[in-house]
């Protein structure tokens, strides 16, 4: 039986989504300054349906800053708009975090340093990250709630492609009204083709006052590591032979696709159970089925998600060249 994720391209921002809007002033409750970009982030109610596009911005005009805007639509009055400070570099600079790390387990492309797993966070959430993901043309960060409703979200567009590194440090608001929600933290990034090709979250405990809680990092290796095929790898013959490493509790398999550079899905299948846990790695293994009149490069994901809704926890991902 087949199961797909035809959700994930639609995820991603394309071309015909594009429209042309002005960022507002920041509002007059904060004291944040524009810094080179600005972000600007809507923190829905339950209710609302969130949508984004992405603004394409004139680089001639040097007093414009570019401006990635997150727009998500509300019929409530209230609805408040935060412009969060955002700082985002792309250099070469080392690792923040020198770990000790087991043999042939590999540091993931996006390290979340702060808030780690289970830490309990109040508004503003100080977000701490590092991202190797070189090639990668668009950053997400969401923070959702319970039942999976999305509460914040910023997007940023590196300038420069390839990049060595990236470390983010952000603030991150957000509003609730019970006295305390599980959320996930989800950082991502897609190529530039739209696809995801790196995904990490954290599960966090939502407070909308109080003191923070904050426990150290557990987010610094790759969940899901792919072994077969390797990067840039010609496939023939119809099927790819697909094998790794997971680290996982979750009881259902991990799911495989293969998508095409327009977003179409080529090829998808289940993978063994890995038995892992948290805490120990796993094997998977998966035969996944294709058919091309030619050579075409695909990406090949490999990703974990809540079994009862369509959303993404962990994804690891290789681009290869398929051959009929």
């Amino acid at each position: 039986m087949l199961y797909g994720c035809a959700h994930l391209p639609a995820s991603v921002l394309s071309v015909s989504q594009q429209e042309d809007l002005t960022p507002s002033p920041p509002s007059a409750t904060h004291e944040n300054k524009y810094v080179e970009p600005t972000i600007i982030t809507y923190s829905p109610t339950a209710e609302t349906s969130p949508t984004r596009v992405f603004i394409p911005t004139d680089t001639n005009t040097a007093s414009t800053p570019a401006a990635t805007i997150s727009k998500i639509p509300s019929s409530s009055p209230t609805l408040e708009k935060v412009i969060p400070t955002l700082t985002f570099s792309l250099s070469t600079l080392p690792p923040l975090v020198n770990e000790t790390r087991q043999p042939n387990i590999r540091e993931s492309p996006i390290q979340i340093f702060g808030p780690g797993e289970r830490s309990k966070v109040t508004p503003p959430i100080q977000i701490e990250a590092q991202l190797s993901s070189n090639t990668g043309k668009l950053l997400r960060i969401e923070l959702r709630g319970a039942g999976g409703r999305l509460l914040a979200r910023q997007v940023k567009i590196p300038t420069i492609i390839p990049w060595s590194s990236a470390n983010i440090s952000i603030e991150l608001f957000y509003e609730i009204n019970t006295p305390a929600e599980a959320g996930r933290l989800t950082i991502s990034v897609d190529d530039q083709h739209g696809r995801t090709m790196d995904l990490n979250s954290v599960n966090i405990l939502l407070l909308p006052t109080g003191v923070a809680e904050l426990l150290p990092s557990s987010a610094l290796n790759q969940v899901i590591i792919i072994q077969e095929p390797a990067p840039g790898k010609a496939i023939k013959d119809g099927t790819v032979l697909v094998s790794g490493l997971a680290r996982t509790d979750l009881r259902h398999p991990l799911k495989v696709e293969l998508i095409s550079e327009d977003g179409k899905i080529l090829g998808q299948r289940l993978a063994t159970n890995p038995q892992s846990t948290s805490e120990v790695y796993g094997v998977f293994t998966a035969e996944v089925p294709y058919s091309v009149p030619g050579p075409t490069s695909a990406r090949l994901i490999v990703y974990e998600d809540e079994e009862n809704r369509d959303e993404i926890t962990h994804l690891s991902s290789v681009e290869i060249i398929l051959k009929p």
